[in-house]
């Protein structure tokens, strides 16, 4: 969980900085957010998978699928933090 909630400001960071790249990209977020689901499990090296995955997938430059991965990376990590978080308080 550490991995995860120390890499959320950093996503956060990069989709900010990216704001202009993710423009009329919602859909496609949403789309590879259900692949993101998965994302938990390879924590740090999930933006690696995020961007040969969209990278071979869409035909955008460097900088959108960068903006992409970063928007994926912050989502994941949020829910994970989330659900461990959550599942310590029901079984508590």
């Amino acid at each position: 969980m550490s991995n995860a909630l120390g890499l959320i400001p950093g996503s956060v960071g990069g989709a900010i900085g990216y704001r202009r790249e993710l423009a009329g990209q919602g859909r496609r977020v949403v789309r590879f957010g259900a692949v993101a689901v998965h994302g938990g499990h390879f924590a740090a090296a999930q933006g690696i998978v995020y961007t040969a995955l969209t990278g071979t997938l869409l035909d955008e430059d460097a900088q959108r699928v960068n903006a992409v991965k970063n928007v994926l990376v912050a989502l994941v990590n949020i829910v994970a933090v989330g659900a461990v978080s959550i599942g310590h308080l029901l079984l508590s």
